[in-house]
């Protein structure tokens, strides 16, 4: 598990969870992420602010064997 936490309300979170399917043969890996950011530039040629907002989902999955 990972956080971040920066200015203008800025934020990642991040989870990965390896789930056993068959006791030392087979798994899967399930990851979510989270980011969202307000964000802010200051435009000094333009004299204005500019608010740019992101804000991303992430969810993957991966079946892993062992060798």
């Amino acid at each position: 598990m990972s956080a971040k936490y920066a200015s203008f309300d800025t934020y990642e979170l991040g989870l990965v969870q390896n789930i056993p399917l068959l006791v030392n043969k087979l798994s899967t890996r399930l990851t979510i992420e989270r980011k969202y950011s307000k964000g802010s530039v200051d435009y000094v040629t333009l004299n204005r602010d500019d608010w740019y907002r992101n804000d991303v989902n992430h969810y993957r999955s991966q079946i892993v064997m062992a060798t």
